[in-house]
């Protein structure tokens, strides 16, 4: 009996596995992202993602997962605190969806990194 049941339990989470698998990935809508970006990230990050403010990250070239995770860690789920707490990113993907923050993410990733330049010694 408690090997059927080890069977049925792995069955059925082979399934799901599958079921999941078969989904085709969402596909980043980038002209959208762009919007976005232009409207809401480029007072702080410049709508290319080179902030030219040294209190703001450049997130240019960027991996696109770490993004998407950075963006999705300050929004709060099932009703507790989100992982990274920041008055002004908490509000800034507030509005957000999570295909909203995939295709920012994959925006800015797409972008090139243009480096500060150094500073001049005097």
């Amino acid at each position: 009996m408690i090997r059927l049941l080890a069977l049925g339990a792995g069955l059925a989470a082979c399934c799901a596995g599958l079921a999941l698998a078969e989904q085709p990935p969402v596909k980043p809508d980038l002209a959208r992202a762009q919007s976005i970006a232009a409207q809401v990230c480029a007072a702080c990050h410049a709508a290319d993602g080179n902030s030219t403010a040294p209190a703001n990250p450049k997130i240019a070239d960027q991996f696109s997962e770490y993004l998407s995770k950075q963006l999705s860690d300050f929004k709060p789920k099932d009703g507790k605190k989100p992982a990274r707490e920041s008055p002004v990113m908490m509000g800034m993907v507030a509005n957000l969806s999570e295909a909203d923050m995939k295709s920012l993410a994959a925006y800015y990733a797409a972008q090139q990194l243009r480096p500060s330049p150094l500073p001049t010694r005097t």
